[in-house]
Formats: C-alpha cells, sequence, structure tokens
C-alpha cells in the first residue's frame, strides 16, 4: 500500500494520488483564494490610463473602494488610444531602383492601410484613417524641400491589392 503524503500540493500539474485529504482541501482553498469574481474598470484617469481591477468577490470590491485594506487581485492598465502608437504602412510594387529619376518624373504605385493591432489577442484592425503623403526631393545631397502633398484613401489591411 502507498505512503499517504502529507506535504503540500505545489501546483495544478501535479497528481493528487496519494495525497491526503487535507492536502488537497489546502490546495483546493489556497488557489479558490486567487480566483477573480468580480473586475471593476476605473472610472476616472489615474495618471494616463484606466485600470481593470480584479477582486475575489464584489463584497472585497465594495470594501476595497470604502478605503479598507484589501489587495486586488490584479491590476491591468488599459491601451490609452489618445496616447498609443498606430501603425501606418506604406508600400509599393514599383521596382524601388526607379524611384530615383533624372528625368520628367516617376510613376510609383502605392497601397495605404491606416491599423491598429490588439495587444492581447494580437488581431490586426483596419481604423481607415486617411494619410498625408508628402514628397520631398532632394538633388545632389542637397536638403529635402517639399514638392508635394496629398491626401490618401487607405485601402483595407486585409486586401491585397496595390
Amino acid at each position: 500500500m502507498a505512503k499517504i503524503n502529507t506535504g503540500i500540493i505545489p501546483d495544478l500539474n501535479t497528481s493528487w494520488e496519494n495525497y491526503a485529504g487535507s492536502s488537497v482541501e489546502e490546495f483546493i482553498k489556497r488557489e479558490l483564494k486567487n480566483s477573480c469574481g468580480y473586475i471593476y474598470r476605473s472610472r476616472n484617469k489615474e495618471g494616463d490610463y484606466y485600470y481593470l481591477y480584479g477582486f475575489q468577490s464584489i463584497d472585497d470590491f465594495y470594501k476595497w473602494s470604502d478605503g479598507d485594506t484589501i489587495t486586488p487581485l490584479f491590476k491591468v492598465q488599459l491601451p490609452n488610444l489618445e496616447n498609443d502608437i498606430c501603425t501606418v504602412t506604406l508600400s509599393t510594387s514599383s521596382n524601388t531602383a526607379k524611384l530615383v529619376n533624372l528625368g520628367d518624373g516617376v510613376k510609383v504605385y502605392i497601397r495605404y492601410t491606416s491599423t491598429t493591432t490588439n495587444p492581447t489577442t494580437g488581431e490586426t484592425t483596419d481604423t481607415f484613417n486617411d494619410g498625408t503623403l508628402v514628397i520631398m526631393r532632394s538633388a545632389n545631397g542637397s536638403v529635402f524641400t517639399e514638392v508635394g502633398r496629398i491626401t490618401i484613401q487607405p485601402q483595407s489591411y486585409s486586401g491585397s491589392s496595390y
């Protein structure tokens, strides 16, 4: 017959086989103590961000909001769209070796997308923000000067045409 283990169960990957019932009970209580039963989103910014707070129960949240010493299980900073960086991509199917031209002009096929990526899921979605293409020119190593400016309508991120 196997000896009953009365030690501490370290994690969920450990088999409970041969552990005493009191060890299993202590482990379950310890794990459930860290379970989140209520989530609160801050109503006002703290610094530049809003936060999600996790509490074991709504009662713990009320105690915390009344100034009790209850500590939230977690505090997660939410993305701030006013300050976060959005990515803009301008790509071309043109031969980039021919983008420098000494003649009358150059024709460049471009595709502009405006997207945001959710840092949690990695999902990229279109924002459909217009872009401004600024055309600059430099000759013989001189300083770049603006020679044109146009607004570009974005194309869908999932599209493949230029």
